[in-house]
């Protein structure tokens, strides 16, 4: 049985992909009024906190975001290996970063390539 903190309610700001990787609004990153809400990521600089469930939502809808030290599947943009530090491509799929400054969801826990589904171990933070 999932503890409770596994997942977290958000209101989503706008459409938000399964198995994307999601960010707070409140960032310089995001364009638009500061809510609070999510958004789907939309690249190394956006405020990523965690990761959508398995479902689709739109603006307005509530989506479940694995919380940090949870294993979440995700959506590869490119080539990942074990081990590597996840962050967004522009269309909020993990892809492997090393980049000074980069705002990261987390390290990745299986190998893969774009469009594969993968896991990553939620932990937010910056490279």
């Amino acid at each position: 049985m999932a503890n409770v903190r596994d997942w977290l309610p958000f209101k989503a700001k706008g459409a938000i992909g399964a198995r994307k990787i999601v960010a707070f609004d409140n960032h310089a990153g995001n364009s638009g009024a500061v809510t609070g809400e999510a958004l789907q990521a939309n690249g190394a600089n956006a405020a990523s906190f965690g990761v959508s469930g398995t479902r689709a939502v739109a603006a307005g809808e509530t989506v479940e975001v694995a919380a940090p030290g949870y294993v979440a599947q995700v959506i590869f943009g490119g080539a990942v290996k074990i081990g590597d530090l996840l962050t967004s491509d522009s269309d909020g799929d993990a892809v492997a970063t090393t980049a000074a400054g980069a705002r990261i969801v987390g390290i990745a826990t299986t190998d893969g390539v774009a469009n594969d589904i993968g896991e990553v171990l939620v932990s937010p933070g910056s490279v």
